[in-house]
C-alpha cells in the first residue's frame, strides 16, 4: 500500500510539474505582455534574466553568416552556458543526450554511445565540427559522440533539410563550433566534477577534470582544452545495473573512460587569417559486466513478453568497445579579397571503432553456422571546401555564395569471431577470440558545386535561393558475413550517383518583433552500404532524395521570445529499418509535424520556457498507394520540454532551474503490426543549481529527481531480444566546481 500510494502520488506530482511549466509559460507571457516596459527599465541590470535578442544572433551554418531574423528555416542556438548546465546534469557528457533537452525536433538518445533512431524530424542530420563533416559511409552511428562539450563554444541546429550542404543533411544540420582564443594574457580555466547514482552509490562513481588555457600575443592566438572523464556504473530506478544502448551493437557508455583534447593556433594579419585546429576524442569501455544470454528463455519478445535486460559479472573480453575520432583542419580566410569574402579549408578525419560482441547463433541452421562476433570499423577521410561570398553592388543588398566541396573516404570493416562453446560454457561471460573475419572495404568520393543568392528588395523582406549539384563515386568490394560457410551479402560495386538539389525561401518582417518565413529545400543521402544485405542490382542502394516544405514564424518582445513551425517532407524512395523483420525497408515516405518554442521572463529574476515537438510519418511498404505508420525508431512520439529558472541571489549569482522532459505514448505503429509493442510515455524531472563560491562557481545537479523507471522510445521499439530492453538511469547527482584565473 505504501509503494502503491507513493507511485500514485509521484504520478500526480510529475503531471503537475509538466502542466505547471506549460501554464507558467502561457501565464508568464500574459504577465510579461501586460507589464509595462517602464517597469522593466527600472530593474537593476544585475537583477534581470535576459533573453537573447534575435537581431544580435548570426548563423554561420547558412554559409553566409546571416542574421537569425532573416533565416527562412527553424534554427536553435545552443550557447556555451546552456551546454555547461546540461552537461552538469548528465553523467555521460554525450551531446546525443544533452541536445534533445534543448532542441525541438531532435529525437531522444537511448543513453548509448550512438544515435540509433535519433534524427531531426525523423530524418538523418549532418554533424559538422568546425565545418568538417562527421558523416561516414559505413555504419558508425556516433557522430554526436565525437567531442566533449567543454571544447565547444556554441552549437547551431538547423531543423529541416539544407540543400546547400548536400549529402547527409536530409533532416537538418548540427553545426558544432569549437572554442576560440580569448584576446589578452594567458588565461586558465579548471573544472572538476563528480557524480554518482543515488539509487545505488556503490560502483557508480564517476567524474571529469577539464583544463583549458588560452591567450593571444600580437598576431598569434591559441586555445587548448583537455578533458578526462570517467563514467561509472549506471543503475536504473530499481537500483539494478543497466547499460543502455545494446541496440545494433552500438554499445553503452557505462564503465567507460573518455579523453578529449582540442586545440587551435591562429595567425591573423590584416584582413586575413590562417588557423590550424584539431580535436581528438577517445572512448574506451572497461567493464566487468555483460548481458545475460538466457534472459529470453522464459520471456521472449517474439512471444509478446518483455522483461528488462539482466547483467552478469565476470566478463572476459580482450578488446572491449572503443571509439577514437580525430579531426584536423587548416583554414584560410580573407575578409576582403577584391570585395569578396573567401574561405578555404582542408581537413583530415580518422575514425576507429570496435563494437560490443553480438550473439547471432540463434540464426544457425543445418547448413549455416552463425557466429558470436564484434564488428570493427575504420574510416579515413580527406577533404576540402572553397566558398566565396560576393556582394552585388547593383541593388537590393544582394549577395552571392558559390563554391565547391570535396571529400574522399576510404573505409574498411571486419569482425572478431569468438568461440561459441567457450561462450556457452561460461554462461555468456567469456569471449575467446578465434579469428578475424573479413567484411568489406570501399572508397567513396563526393564532389559538390553550389550557388546561393540572397536579395532584400525591401528592408523587411529577404529572398534566398540556390542550387547544388552533387556527384558521388562508390567503389566497394564484395561484402561478407562471418558465417560458416562464409556468406556473401553484397557484390563488388563500382558506380556513381548524382543529384541536383534546390532550395528557396523568403522571410518577411511583418512587424518589428515578428517575422514569418517559408522554405523549400531538398535533401540527399545514400544508405550506408555496410548495412545492406542484398546486391546493388536491387533498388536498396539507390539514393534517398527528400523534398521539404516549412512555414514558420518567430517573435521577440522585451520579455517574450517564441517560434512556431509546421513542416511536410516526402521521398519517393526512403529507407527505414524494420525491427520486427530485421530488414531495411525502401518505400515511398511522407512526414509532417510542428514545433513550438517559448521563453518568457514573467517577473524579475524568473524565466520559464517550453518546447513542443510533434511528428507523424508513413510509408507505402507494398507500393500499392496505401500508407501505414512507420516505426518509432524513425518517428518518435510527442516530446515536450519545459523549465522554470530563478535567480535566487543576484549577489552570489545563485541560479536554480527545474526542467521537465515528457515523451508521449505511441500506438499507431503497433496497431498496424509495424511494431510488436505499444510505446509508453514517461516524464523525467531534473534539477540544476549554480552559485558563486569564492573565486569560482559551484554547481549541483540531480538527474531524474523523481527516480522514474523508464525506457526510451528506441528501446521500447526494439523487439529483437530482451537483452536490448535496458532501462534508463535512475536518480543521479553531480557536483562540480570551475574557476578561471
Amino acid at each position: 500500500m505504501i509503494v502503491s500510494g507513493w507511485s500514485e502520488a509521484r504520478t500526480r506530482l510529475v503531471w503537475g510539474a509538466v502542466w505547471g511549466v506549460v501554464l507558467a509559460v502561457v501565464g508568464g507571457a500574459a504577465v510579461a505582455w501586460a507589464q509595462s516596459e517602464e517597469d522593466a527599465e527600472t530593474a537593476a541590470p544585475s537583477e534581470r534574466t535576459p533573453i537573447q535578442t534575435l537581431p544580435e544572433v548570426t548563423v554561420s551554418a547558412t554559409r553566409m553568416s546571416d542574421s537569425l531574423k532573416t533565416v527562412s528555416q527553424s534554427v536553435t542556438i545552443v550557447t556555451q552556458e546552456e551546454l555547461a548546465a546540461q552537461t552538469t546534469v548528465n553523467q555521460t557528457r554525450n551531446l546525443g543526450e544533452v541536445l534533445p533537452k534543448l532542441v525541438p525536433g531532435l529525437a531522444l538518445n537511448n543513453q548509448s554511445a550512438g544515435e540509433f533512431g535519433q534524427g531531426i524530424r525523423g530524418r538523418d542530420a549532418l554533424v559538422l565540427i568546425d565545418g568538417v563533416p562527421q558523416y561516414s559511409s559505413i555504419n558508425i552511428g556516433r557522430d554526436l559522440n565525437t567531442i566533449d562539450p567543454a571544447a565547444i563554444e556554441r552549437i547551431e541546429v538547423i531543423r529541416g533539410a539544407t540543400a546547400i550542404y548536400g549529402k547527409g543533411a536530409s533532416g537538418g544540420l548540427i553545426n558544432i563550433i569549437t572554442k576560440k582564443a580569448v584576446e589578452g594574457p594567458v588565461t586558465l580555466t579548471t573544472d572538476v566534477t563528480g557524480n554518482m547514482s543515488l539509487v545505488h552509490p556503490g560502483g557508480s562513481f564517476g567524474g571529469s577534470v577539464t583544463q583549458g588555457v588560452t591567450g593571444a600575443k600580437g598576431p598569434f592566438d591559441f586555445t587548448v582544452t583537455g578533458t578526462v572523464s570517467r563514467i561509472g556504473g549506471q543503475f536504473d530506478a530499481d537500483g539494478d545495473r543497466t547499460m543502455p544502448g545494446y541496440q545494433n551493437s552500438v554499445g553503452a557508455l557505462a564503465d567507460s573512460n573518455i579523453f578529449n583534447v582540442h586545440g587551435k593556433l591562429g595567425y591573423e594579419f590584416g584582413e586575413q587569417r590562417i588557423q590550424l585546429a584539431t580535436n581528438y576524442h577517445d572512448v574506451k569501455t572497461g567493464t566487468d559486466f555483460t548481458f545475460d544470454q538466457n534472459v529470453d528463455d522464459t520471456c521472449s519478445p517474439a512471444a509478446g513478453c518483455r522483461t528488462k535486460a539482466r547483467l552478469l559479472k565476470g566478463l572476459s573480453l580482450a578488446d572491449e568497445p572503443q571509439q577514437t575520432n580525430l579531426v584536423t583542419s587548416l583554414d584560410y580566410t580573407h575578409q576582403n579579397l577584391w570585395g569578396s569574402q573567401l574561405t578555404m579549408q582542408g581537413y583530415y578525419r580518422r575514425l576507429r571503432a570496435v563494437f560490443h560482441p553480438f550473439n547471432l547463433t540463434s540464426f544457425s541452421s543445418m547448413t549455416t553456422e552463425w557466429p558470436i562476433q564484434a564488428g570493427r570499423r575504420e574510416s579515413d577521410v580527406y577533404g576540402g571546401r572553397l566558398q566565396i561570398v560576393t556582394p552585388i553592388p547593383l541593388a537590393w543588398s544582394s549577395r552571392v555564395l558559390y563554391g565547391v566541396d570535396y571529400s574522399d573516404e576510404q573505409t574498411s570493416t571486419n569482425s572478431d569471431v569468438f568461440d561459441t562453446a567457450a561462450y556457452n560454457a561460461s554462461g555468456g561471460r567469456v569471449f575467446q577470440k578465434t579469428r578475424e573475419a573479413r567484411g568489406a572495404s570501399g572508397d567513396q568520393q563526393d564532389l559538390g558545386f553550389f550557388l546561393q543568392a540572397e536579395v532584400s528588395p525591401w528592408e523587411w523582406v529577404t529572398f534566398r535561393g540556390g542550387v547544388r549539384h552533387e556527384r558521388i563515386w562508390v567503389n566497394v568490394s564484395d561484402r561478407f558475413f562471418p558465417t560458416i560457410p562464409e556468406s556473401q551479402f553484397g557484390s563488388a560495386t563500382d558506380t556513381d550517383f548524382d543529384a541536383t538539389l534546390f532550395n528557396a525561401g523568403v522571410t518577411v518582417q511583418v512587424a518589428e518583433p515578428v517575422s514569418v518565413f517559408f522554405n523549400y529545400s531538398e535533401g540527399f543521402i545514400l544508405p550506408q552500404w555496410t548495412s545492406l544485405r542484398v546486391t546493388t542490382v536491387d533498388q536498396t542502394f539507390e539514393p534517398i532524395k527528400t523534398k521539404n516544405y516549412e512555414l514558420g514564424t518567430r517573435g521577440e518582445w522585451d520579455r517574450v521570445q517564441g517560434s512556431l513551425a509546421i513542416f511536410y517532407n516526402t521521398s519517393e524512395l526512403g529507407a527505414s529499418f524494420d525491427s520486427v523483420a530485421n530488414t531495411l525497408v525502401r518505400a515511398p515516405e511522407r512526414r509532417w509535424g510542428l514545433e513550438f518554442t517559448a521563453d518568457v521572463v514573467p517577473l524579475v529574476d524568473w524565466q520559464v520556457g517550453t518546447t513542443v515537438s510533434y511528428l507523424q510519418g508513413q510509408n507505402d511498404r507494398d507500393g500499392d498507394g496505401s500508407f501505414t505508420p512507420m516505426a518509432t525508431s524513425v518517428i518518435p512520439p510527442v516530446k515536450v520540454t519545459g523549465y522554470v529558472e530563478h535567480l535566487t541571489s543576484s549577489d552570489l549569482n545563485w541560479r536554480n532551474r527545474v526542467q521537465v522532459l515528457y515523451s508521449g505514448s505511441r500506438r499507431a505503429a503497433f496497431k498496424d503490426g509495424v511494431e510488436r509493442f505499444p510505446i509508453d510515455s514517461f516524464v523525467v524531472v531534473d534539477l540544476i543549481s549554480s552559485i558563486q563560491a569564492g573565486p569560482g562557481t559551484l554547481r549541483f545537479a540531480v538527474e531524474n529527481v523523481l527516480n522514474e523507471l523508464y525506457f526510451t522510445p528506441q528501446t521500447q521499439s526494439e523487439s529483437f531480444t530482451n537483452r536490448s530492453y535496458t532501462p534508463s538511469r535512475g536518480t543521479t547527482a553531480t557536483i562540480g566546481y570551475s574557476i578561471t584565473y
